[in-house]
């Protein structure tokens, strides 16, 4: 964690970020510390799962299970020019962190249920 606070302190000063920015960021990092939610975490189990259903089956046609620490490694490969572009609109790297985390911390719940005669598509968390 030193490294990224080095990191977040040497694009302040550099002027890639604005000194607020900057506090979010390390501010984030903080209560990522207290939480203990690094990428390699194996504790942590939620995954974002997308199911699909033909007909009567009960087993589902596709099945794809993407754990949600994986969103935080994404994070860091988001290019720098989107990232302005999105703090431009008012969403900044420490919001997408929150609402990971948010999402982390929540119990299973859907997103999507569609059911169309003997077809159906399951979004949820878990």
């Amino acid at each position: 964690m030193a490294e990224e606070r080095m990191r977040i302190l040497a694009m302040i000063e550099e002027g890639k970020v604005s000194p607020a920015e900057g506090a979010r960021l390390l501010e984030a990092i903080r209560k990522k510390g207290e939480r203990g939610t690094d990428v390699g975490e194996p504790t942590r189990g939620r995954c974002l799962r997308v199911r699909v259903f033909e007909g009567d089956s009960e087993q589902p046609k596709v099945n794809v299970a993407v754990p949600l620490v994986l969103g935080r490694l994404a994070l860091k490969f988001i290019p720098r020019s989107v990232l302005e572009s999105m703090e431009e609109e008012g969403i900044s790297s420490a919001d997408l962190n929150e609402l990971i985390a948010g999402v982390e911390k929540v119990g299973p719940f859907s997103i999507v249920d569609v059911r169309d005669g003997n077809e159906k598509v399951e979004v949820l968390i878990e």
